[in-house]
């Protein structure tokens, strides 16, 4: 197996020095194969130029996120694929990450009212300064916490029944239909932003690390049902794409592929 030699950048790093081993251990997992192990903790700190307690450091957080096994007196090795890890897919992107959710536990973080302003009041097109209804939930695969939503309702009125237990044991989408009404569409738009500011707390990252932005609109009636703002740890997700192609090599239809790989990743 050829092992990578890249180490630390010492000059000025813009990250500690324990993300910057955990990312660099990421990489080298990347090239292990099921059969192979890690170096000794000894030339592993050499190779990377850091302390063994940095490197430590780094080791643990790769153990706690399901991605290697360690075992005193054998080594550091990938986690065997298909133990702990989970795998969704489905033709459907909503589908998919409703899927998702139901694989992990939540956490709420909070249920309030508040006033809605920008990007809210435009989702659920109300004027800034409504009362609107926020939950803000996390959800973990074991002690690795995957994602953050924030969602909103529009009518804090009718949803005298929403509580944190409701959101803890069901789906978002349930809880909308049953206390908002139907949903007959779901829009949504996908894209990419950095974690700052209380992202990193709540998914117990670094500052800078690319997190999935999905912002959502639930919609029944003509009407905003529940407008959402969700945000997935980058290094969990994959998303895949498939199109059929005309006669002409046009786009006649398209598949999306969104999959969670915790241990069992590429």
């Amino acid at each position: 197996m050829t092992r990578p030699t890249t180490t630390l950048d010492t000059r000025s790093p813009p990250l500690p020095r324990h993300h910057q081993a955990y990312l660099l251990l990421r990489q080298r997992l990347q090239a292990l194969g099921p059969d192979d192990f890690l170096p000794g903790e000894n030339l592993l700190a050499t190779e990377l130029g850091v302390a063994r307690m940095t490197l430590r450091r780094a080791l643990r957080r790769l153990e706690e996120e399901g991605r290697i096994v360690r075992r005193r007196g054998e080594g550091t090795r990938l986690r065997p694929r298909g133990s702990g890890g989970a795998t969704h897919g489905a033709m459907d992107t909503v589908a998919q990450l409703l899927r998702i959710g139901a694989a992990t536990k939540s956490s709420i973080l909070g249920l309030e009212d508040q006033a809605a302003a920008g990007e809210v009041a435009a989702g659920l097109r109300v004027l800034p300064g409504t009362s609107v209804r926020m939950a803000a939930v996390v959800r973990s695969l074991g002690a690795l916490r995957v994602s953050h939503l924030a969602a909103y309702f529009p009518d804090p009125s009718k949803l005298s029944g929403l509580s944190a237990r409701m959101l803890a044991r069901e789906p978002l989408l349930a809880i909308t239909e049953r206390l908002c009404g139907p949903v007959d569409r779901v829009e949504q738009r996908i894209g990419a932003v950095l974690a700052d500011g209380p992202l990193v707390e709540a998914l117990g990252v670094d500052p800078g690390e690319p997190l999935m932005r999905v912002v959502r609109w639930f919609l029944g009636g003509g009407h905003v049902r529940q407008f959402s703002i969700a945000h997935y740890r980058a290094d969990c997700f994959v998303i895949t794409t498939a199109e059929e192609m005309t006669d002409r090599h046009a786009p006649r239809s398209a598949r999306w592929q969104i999959e969670m790989r915790i241990a069992d990743r590429d």
